[in-house]
């Protein structure tokens, strides 16, 4: 499942680079269009702004891929995350484990010379 939502992440971003590069084919087209200097200034501010945008997608799209890998791995049951979220008889014997310290929490408070020896010389 994380696999196919990183795949639909990365074909969103590419079709986000196309309208980015088409805007910016747009605003080179109006520029040449229009002689007006304010049109020029409005034209590049645009580019600016699409080249931007362009590079905060690669880094997302850089991210995501990173992230695709890291679910991946931890789905396949790789490293100890994968293990404890794979593995279903660690969870049984972590709760076992914290219900056993918990009664012996509970019975050094109640017997706690049966744990404890003070001696004083």
């Amino acid at each position: 499942m994380l696999p196919e939502v990183a795949r639909e992440l990365q074909s969103a971003f590419a079709e986000f680079r196309l309208a980015t590069s088409s805007l910016r084919r747009t605003a080179e087209e109006l520029e040449e269009a229009e002689a007006g200097e304010a049109a020029g200034a409005a034209l590049a501010e645009i580019e600016a702004s699409a080249r931007a945008a362009t590079g905060a997608l690669s880094r997302m799209d850089t991210s995501f891929v990173s992230l695709a890998s890291v679910l991946g791995k931890i789905d396949r049951g790789e490293g100890t995350l994968g293990l404890l979220v794979n593995d279903t008889s660690l969870y049984g014997e972590m709760s076992a484990t914290l219900r056993e310290m918990r009664a012996l929490t509970a019975d050094i408070r109640e017997n706690p010379k049966k744990y404890v020896t003070v001696e004083i010389f």
